[in-house]
C-alpha cells in the first residue's frame, strides 16, 4: 500500500490517466478481484493494492508521455527525449526530498482530465528514513559515475591503469543505443557490451563528460539491493590530449546489481 506524499503523487499521476487506461490499470493491479463503483474507488483501490511507487509507475498503462506532462506542471523541465525509467527515477527521487507539488483538491470528471481547482507546495518535511534512503541512493549514484566514466574514457589509452572488463557486465545484460526517438541499436551479452562501449571511446574518439554533480545523476534501490542509476552529460569528440570538440548531450539508465562475492 502507497502511504504518504509516495500515495499523493502517485495519486495525482494516476488521474492523469484517461477512463479506460485507469480502469484496465485498476483490474490489473487488483487482479480483476476487486469491484470499483467509481473513478474514484478503482484510484483508492490502485494506490492500496501497488506495493511500490516504482511498480505502480512502471505499468504499462502510465505512459511516459504522463508521467513528462506530470513533471512539466510541476516546473521540472527535462529534456523531451528523457525514457520513462529516467522519468520515474525523478519523481521519486523528488518525492524523497519532500518537494513535489501536491494539489489540494482534485475533481474527477468522466471522460476527461482531471480539474486540478487548487495548488500549494507541501512543506512537511520528509521522514527519517526517507532522508536516510536519499542519503543512500545520492551515494550510490555519485560513486557509480566518478567510478565508471574515468574509467571508461581511460580506455583509450592502452597504458589505462582502470581495470575495464566484460566482467563488469552480466552475461544476460544488454544496451540499447536511441537517438532520442527510435532504438538505433541493441546489443545483447556481457562481452558484446563491453565491446561496444569501448568501440564508442577507442575508435568512434567519444568522450563521456558526465555531470557529476547532484543534478547529473540519481540513484534508485529496490528492496531486493538492485539499483537503478541515470546519468546525463555531454559527449565530446577527441582530438588531442589537449584537444576536443563538443558534439552533443547524452543520457544513461543503468541497471545495477550488488556482487555477493
Amino acid at each position: 500500500m502507497l502511504r504518504g506524499n509516495e500515495r499523493e503523487t502517485c495519486q495525482s499521476i494516476v488521474l492523469l490517466l484517461q477512463d479506460s487506461d485507469l480502469y484496465s490499470l485498476f483490474q490489473t493491479v487488483t487482479n480483476k478481484k476487486i469491484y470499483a463503483s467509481s473513478n474514484e474507488e478503482a484510484v483508492a483501490a490502485i494506490l492500496d493494492y501497488s506495493a511500490s511507487i516504482e511498480e505502480l509507475l512502471s505499468r504499462k498503462k502510465v505512459k511516459r508521455d504522463v508521467l513528462f506532462d506530470y513533471l512539466h506542471q510541476k516546473g521540472e523541465r527535462l529534456s523531451t527525449a528523457t525514457d520513462k525509467e529516467t522519468l520515474i527515477l525523478h519523481i521519486k527521487s523528488l518525492c524523497n526530498k519532500g518537494k513535489m507539488k501536491i494539489p489540494a483538491k482534485q475533481h474527477i470528471i468522466p471522460g476527461n482530465a482531471t480539474s486540478l481547482n487548487q495548488e500549494r507546495t507541501s512543506c512537511a518535511a520528509p521522514c527519517p528514513s526517507a532522508v536516510k534512503i536519499q542519503i543512500t541512493n545520492e551515494r550510490l549514484s555519485q560513486e557509480f559515475v566518478t567510478w565508471f566514466y574515468p574509467m571508461l574514457n581511460a580506455q583509450r589509452s592502452n597504458k589505462s591503469a582502470y581495470d575495464w572488463k566484460p566482467d563488469h557486465f552480466t552475461p544476460d545484460c544488454f544496451l540499447e543505443c536511441s537517438n532520442g526517438v527510435d532504438t538505433v541499436e541493441r546489443h545483447i551479452g556481457g562481452l558484446v557490451t563491453h565491446d561496444k562501449f569501448m568501440e564508442m571511446v577507442c575508435r568512434d574518439n567519444v568522450i563521456f563528460n558526465v555531470n557529476s554533480t547532484p543534478t547529473g545523476h540519481r540513484a534508485c534501490i529496490n528492496e531486493y539491493g538492485m539499483a537503478k542509476v541515470a546519468a546525463c552529460g555531454t559527449v565530446h569528440r577527441y582530438i588531442t590530449e589537449s584537444q576536443s570538440t563538443l558534439v552533443g548531450i547524452f543520457e544513461q539508465l543503468f541497471g545495477l546489481i550488488r556482487d555477493p562475492d
